[in-house]
């Protein structure tokens, strides 16, 4: 994978982690004064608007197609804090809060740590304009990262492990939809066309059903695995305060 773990990509994990610490700080702040629905809005309204940035960007370079169709993975969520945070039917808004927790974080997560797909060139640097996208694709996923953990954080959210078959329902449910508008369009949305970028993409040489059996598992094992450490952090935070 060109560029994984070059002196950019360190360095943009560096600044975004950063970055993700000054949210924290912030979004506890304003909690304090305004409540956790403003952090809530703010974040989803943040979220759309880099995504709106990433158009406008394209959009003046002439470079706009259906590839940036808002229906790969990490996009899922342009349209999932929204309902979190403005949707008035509070019951919809809770059946989300499972995969907007563990979707968000860990689709952040990989797409920071492996972003074969949204680094850019490995010797640009961060300030110059083949950087533009990569920016805003860090700045987003990081905003995903911060966002997700803190409806935990928050305790808007308390995390269950029955909730890992909900994680897996919404990713089936949504996958299905991006097979289908990718037969049609002959796409790569969610990366189950042809995974590009994907380290898994080996797997198809075998059969297409064992490359989506294989993240399927690791939905689950990783939502598990991030439901258990969040538990075992809470767990240490009570025992503190007693």
């Amino acid at each position: 994978m060109e560029g994984l773990f070059s002196a950019k990509h360190i360095v943009g994990l560096i600044w975004v982690a950063v970055m993700i610490v000054c949210f924290c700080l912030i979004s506890k702040r304003v909690e304090r004064a305004k409540g956790i629905g403003l952090v809530l809005k703010a974040g989803a309204i943040l979220l759309v608007v880099m995504e709106l940035a990433k158009y406008l960007y394209l959009f003046l370079h002439g470079a706009l197609t259906f590839y940036y169709f808002p229906l790969n993975f990490c996009s899922l969520m342009l349209y999932i804090y929204p309902i979190i945070a403005f949707w008035p039917d509070k019951q919809l808004s809770r059946m989300l809060l499972p995969f907007a927790f563990a979707g968000g974080i860990l689709a952040g997560l990989i797409a920071l740590i492996l972003p074969t797909n949204i680094l850019g060139p490995a010797d640009a640097p961060w300030l110059s304009e083949a950087s533009v996208l990569p920016i805003i694709s860090f700045i987003y996923h990081g905003i995903m990262v911060w966002y997700s953990a803190y409806l935990a954080y928050s305790r808007y959210y308390v995390p269950r492990y029955r909730d890992t078959g909900n994680t897996l329902g919404f990713v089936l449910f949504f996958a299905v939809i991006a097979v289908v508008v990718n037969t049609i369009t002959d796409q790569d949305f969610m990366l189950l066309r042809y995974g590009v970028g994907n380290p898994l993409a080996g797997l198809m040489d075998y059969h297409y059903f064992w490359y989506i059996l294989v993240q399927a598992i690791l939905v689950v094992v990783l939502s598990s695995a991030l439901i258990f450490v969040v538990k075992m952090v809470s767990l240490i935070s009570m025992k503190k305060e007693i």
